[in-house]
């Protein structure tokens, strides 16, 4: 029986594999926080005031007494996951008690560097200061220490008298400068209404009037005070607007906000409006074919656009709700405007609960779960034309769990209405508890009666060289399950007769080479999505091992991998880590002819004799549990020996470890009856209908000829090694113009070198128009592709296709052909329209025949968009030798 003791963690990997004692701090990276001796004492020295204006309470932007209370009860009692929270946000570099005001004038402290906000440079100054600010006054209310009210305090004051005409509006500035605002709102808010140790410290009514005249309104008035921005790019500007409200008692604007928020029924476009109703939509229609749907479908809008925009629709949904939450504010079901009717709602139970189900939609798709969409408008002209549709969700970001930070849905629902999350919005719960990283201040808000998942401490770190696949991972079906043993966790995968499907989340990486810490009861296989060769797992006997994978140029593990696991009957799969950045003093071996499969043609009697060796034989030990009957391996040297002794196919492991990673080559044996039967299989690999690069074609002839003469005239010896030479010569071959599988060139194949930023050519013929290539790399708004000094290519037609709902990116796009990489061809008209499909255009007549070694797209102009983004392109033509 196999041996399925309790795996092994980070410690007792070293006991197993004692080699790599020394360099496990290579592979796992821990954050650095504080130690407890270092942890500022908790102190409830500090008092709130709490005091109702004009109808808003305060403290309550957000934060009320009662949560500021119960934060720092629970860290002086060492609960957690407060604890290890505010010793985190303690270790901010913001959070000493020695920081500085980035705008404070040398000569004159007392006034601000520049009273000018009009710019991007004001608001990186803004973005450091507001979040000192606020670290200081949150660790001024946890440890009474008067330093840190100095430097809240101070920096709100040199704030504050700023040149309330010098406000300029700037590009984006509702975008860019909306968090710093929020920030110091919430510093001066907490500063406010807080005691102090000293008079000088005290906030005053002059305090109040210069924050309000100097900042808060000239930020309100200049950046926020527009409807209609783009989906959430409304959504910021949102927030700190109505932090703003709040803090100046301005019930007029308040309102106004909460209305553009739930229902924004004078919004200029409503099919990018930024307001519950519209943007976490009910969709009952497909914008397409114009038919109705049943049942309709609630949908994130900009979910249509990408993932991470639509993250942060997420979380300002959230940031708002508890603002009004905090403040008690319902509104009525239907107008979404303020009410103290019976039948008033609060902004998460608006519309039947829309913002949770909207959260629970998106988590879905970001687990890797088949998600439904209708397509839906995403612009609305005010007649009421549909200006552009979101037909699809788009694919970018999907998977990236490590940056979504918006669970306060889940403590609201949990805690303030006993509402079992995990069967209401099961998705949202599923990506809950798989949260990665929580903010340094959403910790403030949970309640006091918290519990189970809720309280566990995440890992802080979004990017470790080695993650937890269990943490990381969507199981599809009861064939794959999390199981624990003592104290860990792993995913445990029962291959089904198909394979088992299970998506692997926010591990992307640009490491060629991976690492995957397993336990296998025999041989298994991972094929995985985007990828062309599986992921192979020899069979461990039920040991924790580290096996390797090294990628191709054109592989890529973005932040989602779906993996179908392919085994025997009965075996099992465990997966434990996978470790994103192998490397330092522990690398995975290399076998010295590559990792990729072998395939060999033998003949029965005659010797075969294979070289497993590796670059680095340090320590290295070559195995294979699987090998053939009677044949020999020499684990140090690689040398391995076999007589087969009857025809017929097999297929064996070899793998190479060093200590820490086993890395697996895969061997694929053809036994032939005799000599002439093994040098024609070998031979069978060229097709007579492809052309070939001659030079590959005529050695394999050449080989083939000088064999076939000699088949047996040769000593078994020679002949072994004649009969290698032979397959090897044959893998070389190469077609000259290899085909997509639309008949196409597979030109990521060919192609020598070209513009495009590394991995991205592959992006253009995958099928994918959320696949692209940059913008930023498009020189003169195109790409160049050179086909090499020793080839040339003709084309009859290209095609193209742009970027997912920026297709006119791509628009008025032609090809150009040229031979120096100077003067060029035009071959193509420009595409006129928006391609939003494969769009193919001829070569113009005349120039169909005609060969260049360069390759070139670009836009003939700017009218349609400044940038230039392809998702697709396809060249149906021939690449030429040059003889």
């Amino acid at each position: 029986m196999p041996n399925l003791s309790p795996p092994l963690r980070h410690e007792s990997i070293a006991r197993c594999f004692p080699s790599v004692t020394a360099v496990l701090a290579s592979l796992v990276v821990l954050v650095p926080v504080s130690r407890a001796q270092d942890v500022p004492a908790a102190s409830e020295s500090v008092r709130i005031h709490e005091t109702v204006t004009n109808g808003f309470r305060h403290p309550g932007i957000g934060l009320t007494k009662d949560m500021l209370e119960n934060a720092r009860t629970q860290v002086i009692a060492g609960r957690e996951p407060w604890y290890s929270a505010f010793r985190k946000m303690a270790a901010h570099p913001n959070s000493a008690e020695a920081v500085s005001c980035r705008n404070q004038n040398i000569k004159d402290p007392s006034k601000p560097d520049s009273d000018t906000f009009d710019s991007r440079g004001m608001v990186q100054r803004l973005g450091g200061d507001s979040d000192k600010a606020w670290r200081q006054a949150l660790m001024y209310w946890f440890t009474g220490k008067e330093v840190h009210r100095s430097n809240a305090m101070n920096i709100i004051r040199v704030w504050s008298k700023m040149a309330p005409a010098k406000y300029k509006s700037f590009p984006e500035d509702h975008i860019h400068a909306c968090y710093g605002v929020q920030n110091l709102i919430r510093a001066a808010e907490l500063m406010r209404y807080s005691n102090s140790p000293k008079r000088e410290l005290d906030w005053t009514e002059h305090d109040t009037r210069d924050f309000t005249s100097h900042f808060v309104k000239p930020c309100n008035e200049t950046f926020f005070n527009r409807n209609g921005h783009f989906m959430n790019q409304a959504g910021y500007p949102m927030a700190p607007a109505l932090s703003g409200h709040i803090f100046t008692n301005d019930r007029a604007n308040y309102e106004k906000r909460v209305e553009w928020f739930t229902v924004n029924k004078d919004a200029p476009n409503k099919g990018w409006s930024f307001s519950i109703r519209d943007l976490a939509r009910l969709v009952d229609t497909n914008a397409v074919t114009g038919e109705k749907v049943s049942p309709p479908n609630i949908q994130l809008v900009e979910m249509g656009r990408d993932q991470a925009h639509a993250g942060g629709d997420v979380e300002i949904f959230m940031n708002i709700s508890r603002m009004m939450n905090a403040q008690g504010t319902k509104v009525d079901p239907v107008t979404g405007t303020i009410s103290t009717q019976p039948n008033a709602v609060g902004p998460y139970e608006f519309l039947d609960d829309r913002i949770l189900a909207m959260a629970d939609h998106f988590c879905r798709f970001m687990l890797g779960y088949d998600t439904p969409w209708i397509p839906t408008p995403s612009d609305i002209g005010p007649n009421g034309e549909i200006r552009q549709v979101y037909t699809r969700i788009a694919d970018n970001y999907r998977g990236r769990l490590r940056g979504l930070d918006f669970w306060d849905a889940h403590y609201y629902y949990t805690y303030r209405k006993g509402i079992d999350v995990a069967k209401k919005a099961p998705y949202y719960h599923e990506a809950f508890a798989k949260r990665i990283v929580n903010s340094d201040f959403d910790w403030l808000f949970i309640p006091r009666d918290v519990r189970g998942e809720g309280v566990r401490v995440p890992q802080t770190e979004q990017e470790p060289a080695v993650v937890e696949i269990e943490q990381r991972s969507t199981a599809f079906d009861k064939n794959a399950a999390v199981v624990a043993e003592e104290d860990a966790a792993f995913l445990r995968v029962i291959p089904a007769a198909d394979g088992t499907r299970i998506a692997i989340l926010s591990c992307d990486t640009d490491s060629k080479t991976l690492g995957m810490r397993v336990r296998t009861t025999g041989p298994a296989e991972i094929a995985m999505s985007g990828f062309v060769k599986p992921w192979l797992l020899p069979d461990t006997q039920g040991e924790w091992r580290m096996v390797a994978y090294t990628m191709d140029a054109l592989e890529d593990l973005g932040d989602i991998v779906y993996f179908t696991v392919k085994a025997a009957p009965d075996t099992l799969v465990d997966l434990d880590q996978l470790v994103r950045k192998p490397g330092g003093r522990l690398a995975a071996p290399e076998f010295t002819t590559g990792n990729g499969d072998l395939r060999v043609v033998a003949a029965v009697g005659m010797p075969l004799q294979l070289d497993f060796s590796t670059k680095d034989t340090t320590g290295v030990r070559i195995e294979s549990l699987d090998k053939p009957a009677g044949a020999t391996l020499d684990s140090a040297t690689g040398a391995f020996q076999w007589t087969p002794e009857q025809a017929g196919d097999l297929v064996f492991l070899v793998t190479t470890g060093n200590g820490g990673f086993l890395t697996p080559k895969r061997v694929r044996v053809n036994v032939a009856a005799d000599r002439l039967s093994a040098i024609r299989a070998i031979a069978s690999a060229h097709n007579p209908k492809i052309d070939y690069v001659e030079a590959s074609l005529k050695k394999c002839m050449t080989l083939y000829s000088q064999t076939a003469a000699a088949v047996n005239q040769m000593s078994d010896s020679t002949f072994a090694k004649k009969l290698l030479e032979l397959q090897a010569a044959f893998d070389e071959l190469l077609p000259l113009t290899p085909l997509l599988p639309d008949g196409s060139m597979d030109f990521p194949r060919i192609v020598v070198s070209t513009t495009t930023k590394p991995g991205e050519i592959a992006f253009l013929a995958d099928g994918n128009d959320d696949t692209f290539a940059i913008y930023t790399s498009a020189k003169d708004l195109g790409h160049v592709f050179d086909f090499g000094e020793d080839f040339q290519f003709s084309a009859t037609a290209f095609a193209t296709e742009g970027r997912l709902n920026f297709e006119n990116r791509t628009q008025d796009a032609a090809f150009f052909g040229s031979n120096d990489g100077k003067k060029w061809v035009q071959l193509t008209p420009e595409i006129k329209t928006q391609p939003t499909e494969l769009t193919r255009v001829e070569v113009t007549k005349g120039l169909q025949d005609e060969r260049f070694r360069f390759l070139k797209i670009q836009k003939i102009n700017r009218n349609s968009a400044p940038i230039f983004e392809p998702s697709e392109m396809r060249i149906y033509g021939q690449r030429h030798e040059l003889k």
